[in-house]
């Protein structure tokens, strides 16, 4: 269990969930599997990082990289070319600081790797230092899928398009 991991899983997935509450279109069907993917996600989230079960980590490790699947596909829906790559982009650095948090973590717990850093006589504080990055590592993902899930819900909303379309008339 990781505190400052399941606190960010919970104020991010609070603030996903009122977002959603606000851009969520019950008459548009085809934003269902975005939101449900994500809910289920966010639900994944708290729950591996507030138990130390493995079936749990294995679980909430599939739903997300469904989950990256799921947004990549919507993210190819969006119109305009900026917002597109844009999104990508952010796709991709939440891809990449979510496997350098894994990597990290799997290094961290190798006693191999324990034992050589005892014997380069590396300190205590190192490795709270490298455990510190893991976890902001980690919360940097929990912030990014924030920040990909706002773009394209709000950029296929009914919301954006009479907003895109007001300005256009002008």
């Amino acid at each position: 269990m990781n505190k400052d991991l399941l606190n960010s899983a919970i104020f991010y997935g609070l603030a996903i969930f009122i977002l959603a509450l606000f851009l969520y279109d019950p008459k548009d069907r085809s934003k269902r599997p975005l939101y449900a993917i994500t809910f289920f996600a966010i639900g994944t989230s708290v729950l591996n990082h507030g138990t130390t079960n493995q079936y749990i980590k294995f679980v909430d490790r599939f739903t997300i990289s469904v989950c990256a699947v799921v947004y990549a596909y919507y993210i190819y829906l969006l119109r305009d070319a900026s917002i597109k790559f844009i999104a990508y982009a952010i796709l991709g650095i939440m891809i990449f600081a979510y496997f350098f948090s894994k990597q990290k973590e799997i290094r961290l717990s190798n006693p191999e790797y324990q034992l050589a850093q005892q014997s380069h006589m590396l300190t205590q504080s190192h490795m709270l230092t490298q455990s510190h990055m893991l976890t902001q590592s980690h919360q940097l993902t929990h912030f990014l899928a924030l920040l990909l899930f706002s773009i394209i819900a709000y950029s296929q909303s009914t919301i954006y398009y009479v907003a895109h379309s007001s300005l256009l008339r002008k």
